[in-house]
């Protein structure tokens, strides 16, 4: 009886320190530092992962706008496409450019807040090397995760993406904001060509 008392007493110290050395309740509801081993099922991922499935559950309620423009020099837009719900907030914004040997794609989704939550880059390059990159933030804007997959022969990506190239903050702004590219202009549904 008193070698199992003296083994959890033992146990209950070494827990609590494990315990309060990993930030205690708060590290516990909130499941502690997201890493390589737990990324996928992580409560901060998976809250992220709702944000993402909830945009685009709801893309068909948004205000879609979409602005197209000519290719003119390596990283600017040719196409920006910006999602607002009923009360006019940016829940979706996508830019997309490229270069002479490559070409990218990036989907912005935001939580109700207006708060940048998750980025989901596609890419290709004439090499044939194609990319997936994954960008997940928590509520106060800090990275919590980023994931990459590229294929083979390989590029130039970098592994973890600059944040001048994401577009943490406002995003109406960006997506009304002028470009070097000349934009192409939509035409005027049925009018014919004489």
């Amino acid at each position: 009886m008193q070698k199992t008392s003296k083994f959890f007493l033992l146990a209950l110290l070494v827990g609590s320190v494990v315990f309060f050395a990993g930030g205690g309740v708060a590290a516990a509801q909130d499941g502690g530092e997201v890493t390589k081993e737990n990324w996928r099922q992580h409560p901060k991922i998976k809250e992220v992962r709702a944000i993402y499935q909830a945009v685009n559950a709801g893309r068909k309620r948004l205000r879609m706008q979409k602005r197209s423009f000519e290719y003119c020099e390596p990283g600017e837009d040719t196409l920006r496409v910006i999602g607002t719900d009923a009360q006019g907030r940016v829940r979706f914004y996508q830019r997309e450019g490229g270069s002479d040997d490559s070409s990218l794609k990036f989907e912005h989704y935001y939580d109700e807040a207006g708060r940048l939550r998750f980025v989901f880059i596609t890419g290709g390059a004439v090499s044939g090397s194609k990319l997936e990159q994954r960008i997940y933030f928590d509520a106060d804007g800090k990275r919590l995760w980023e994931e990459q997959q590229a294929t083979a022969p390989g590029y130039t990506w970098p592994e973890a993406w600059p944040e001048d190239q994401l577009q943490i903050s406002d995003p109406a702004a960006k997506f009304s904001s002028g470009s070097p590219c000349p934009e192409i202009k939509a035409r005027a549904r049925g009018r014919r060509r004489a």
